[in-house]
């Protein structure tokens, strides 16, 4: 289908969006070696995610200050947050630590939909922050135990509270 054209369904007018990576890899896709190489990378790799992810965690407080600042426009503000809750929940998994990928993901999905920001909503950032810093802490591998559960359990309950109080 070429760009910028649709299909009718349901009398409601489908756009396709253009398949920029596919454009970029050309129409044959990846050699499968370069696949393997790149997952054996993701499974072996003994790079020390431990000091980036901590300077992250610096950018996400700073973040937090940065956005308190009334003379910041919306979109900067949760910028600053939310530029760090990224690379952390990108990169979380790839160097091995999931469970920080599965809470910055919480956290990225939070700071899209804020309309708020509140002392309850830097609450809940500063909460993530915090058990990121606990996994980094206590070199918390996989998921983690009963305790890092009960943690991303009550990270996404205080989203959760949060999209029922402040948005309409």
């Amino acid at each position: 289908m070429k760009k910028g054209t649709g299909t009718e369904q349901h009398g409601t007018q489908l756009v396709m969006p253009e398949n920029q990576l596919k454009d970029k890899l050309g129409r044959g896709g990846c050699a499968s070696e370069r696949v393997e190489r790149a997952q054996m990378f993701i499974d072996y790799n003994d790079i020390d995610f431990v000091p980036l992810a901590r300077k992250l965690l610096v950018l996400l407080e700073n973040g937090v200050e940065g956005a308190k600042d009334p003379d910041l426009n919306w979109e900067d503000a949760v910028f600053l947050m939310l530029y760090p809750a990224m690379q952390l929940n990108a990169q979380g998994a790839m160097f091995q630590f999931p469970l920080i990928s599965k809470i910055c993901d919480v956290l990225v999905n939070f700071l899209e939909i804020m309309e708020v920001f509140n002392q309850d909503a830097i609450d809940i950032v500063m909460a993530h922050h915090d058990a990121v810093q606990h996994i980094l802490d206590n070199n918390v591998r996989e998921n983690g135990g009963e305790l890092e559960k009960v943690m991303y359990d009550n990270l996404v309950a205080a989203c959760n509270r949060y999209r029922k109080k402040y948005l309409h």
